[in-house]
């Protein structure tokens, strides 16, 4: 009986570090995908776009078209800018949707992880089972998890990547409506340029100010 008790808990420690382990390595990998999100999105972006254009149909011009230059009215031009910015808005979301995602994926992992450990190392019945060197492997363990809690910080980089989100998103709602607005009193042949200059300045500093703070901190102000 206490032979097979000893075998049972033998097994259930290397079970309990095998889990460790893989926590830990899964916490690490998560931490590095959500910090990389934006790079791996942006790519995966450009390549879709990339795809989808060379797909598209391309109009033939003509030897004489090939020089003559659409004259392009203002308001349409600010009108086009604004919308990209619009559109540069919603990819900013989705990437801060995808970095929250794994950084709290990072940080479950973390939390099983260093659960597991203190839970093996603080029982004293287990911890008298334990070789020295078990012991020193867990300790190894414990040093990583504190790694990637101080490199990574998972809790904190998911929380701002959800406040992020959520800024973008009211952004967006916020833009589109006013977009929306101004295309629908220029329709009616009301000049609103300057209201979407405007509009286009807006979008960008308060995106800027979302994805970059200290964009806007260390920004020389202009004097008139």
């Amino acid at each position: 009986m206490l032979e097979w008790f000893s075998s049972f808990l033998s097994n259930v420690e290397r079970f309990a570090v095998g889990v460790s382990i893989v926590s830990l390595l899964m916490s690490a990998l998560s931490s590095i995908i959500a910090h990389s999100a934006r790079d791996i999105f942006a790519v995966s972006w450009q390549l879709l776009k990339t795809t989808i254009w060379s797909k598209a149909p391309q109009r033939q011009q003509t030897q004489d078209s090939a020089y003559k230059r659409p004259v392009q009215v203002p308001s349409e031009v600010a009108r086009k800018r604004a919308a990209s910015r619009i559109e540069e808005a919603r990819e900013a979301m989705l990437q801060q949707v995808s970095a929250a995602r794994w950084s709290t994926i990072s940080g479950n992992m973390l939390t099983v992880g260093q659960y597991v450990i203190g839970g093996l190392l603080a029982s004293s019945f287990i911890q008298e089972s334990l070789s020295p060197k078990l012991v020193g492997f867990l300790g190894v363990l414990v040093l990583l998890a504190s790694l990637i809690k101080q490199h990574f910080h998972p809790e904190q980089s998911a929380e701002s990547a959800r406040k992020k989100a959520a800024q973008l998103k009211a952004l967006i709602r916020t833009s589109e409506d006013q977009l929306a607005i101004l295309e629908a009193k220029t329709a009616n042949g009301q000049d609103h340029t300057d209201a979407l200059i405007a509009l286009l300045v807006q979008i960008t500093q308060r995106l800027t100010e979302i994805e970059e703070p200290e964009a806007l901190e260390s920004r020389p102000q202009l004097t008139a």
